[in-house]
């Protein structure tokens, strides 16, 4: 058989466009029960627990046994119902291809499974707390995880926005640039499309508005900031150009289903816990 590079799949290019960031890690016991909505993947791996706690989309709901595992795709709403004896990792990264474009963001269930080799993989380099291998390992388990739930994603809107390199171009420049004062009307411009005819184009080659587009990354960066550093909410509010406080937290409230305080006593990382010793 002769050598392939897969050129008829674009394999290496298409490698090259797929990229996994990482924005928050949370590690530790986080009791109660409310609602949540991230722009983001969310993969939890359970590594203490009774099995009260449940994760539901509103359609099922499964138990957090130890040595499960589950993934959270982005702007998917879901109720969260968990008590103190789950001990649990949670991983929050952006899977991204061409630039910017989310490609579990069409995903309408969250995805579950139990691996108590995998979770006991997890436990042991917790304990270790060496960074490096720490950091190889949350890469391989987060990919672990993907190839799994690989075939039941689509992916129908890849070839769209794969076939045109401007999208490339586009998403990277208002994932680093976009505030609550960014319009539709910029990304318009940026192609130098006239706008009708860019919300028509743009809408059915990704699936969602680039209103809906803009959003999720407003959002997205007000999480990272709310649960990564410590400027108050009115100075976020202000870094992200909205007129006031008041704004923002309607604003983030919708997207998120919870208050920027709401939000920020939940997921503000404390000190880092000690994992119990067998």
């Amino acid at each position: 058989m002769p050598l392939s590079h897969f050129e008829e799949l674009g394999l290496l290019s298409l490698c090259g466009q797929v990229d996994l960031k990482f924005v928050n890690f949370f590690y530790g016991t986080n009791p109660g029960s409310w609602k949540s909505r991230f722009p983001y993947n969310r993969l939890l791996f359970i590594l203490e627990s009774d099995g009260a706690s449940t994760f539901g989309d509103g359609i099922r709901s499964c138990r957090a046994e130890r040595g499960s595992w589950f993934l959270l795709p982005p702007f998917q709403e879901i109720t969260h119902d968990h008590n103190e004896t789950m001990l649990h990792l949670s991983i929050h990264f952006r899977l991204t291809v061409c630039g910017g474009f989310e490609l579990l963001s069409g995903r309408h269930a969250f995805f579950c499974g139990r691996d108590p080799v995998l979770v006991n993989g997890v436990i042991s380099e917790i304990r270790e707390k060496d960074a490096l291998r720490l950091a190889s390992g949350l890469c391989a388990w987060c990919w672990t995880v993907l190839h799994r739930v690989m075939p039941q994603v689509s992916s129908s809107a890849v070839p769209a926005l794969y076939a045109n390199p401007a999208y490339a171009e586009l998403f990277d420049f208002f994932w680093k640039h976009a505030t609550a004062a960014t319009r539709v009307g910029d990304m318009a411009a940026f192609l130098r499309m006239a706008p009708e005819s860019f919300v028509k184009k743009f809408t059915r080659d990704t699936g969602i508005s680039p209103g809906k587009f803009l959003n999720r990354i407003v959002a997205a960066h007000a999480m990272t900031m709310l649960s990564g550093d410590r400027r108050s909410i009115k100075e976020i509010a202000a870094a992200l150009e909205f007129c006031n406080e008041f704004y923002f937290s309607r604003f983030f409230r919708r997207e998120s289903g919870m208050s920027p305080r709401e939000f920020r006593k939940r997921f503000l990382p404390a000190a880092f816990p000690e994992f119990p010793r067998p």
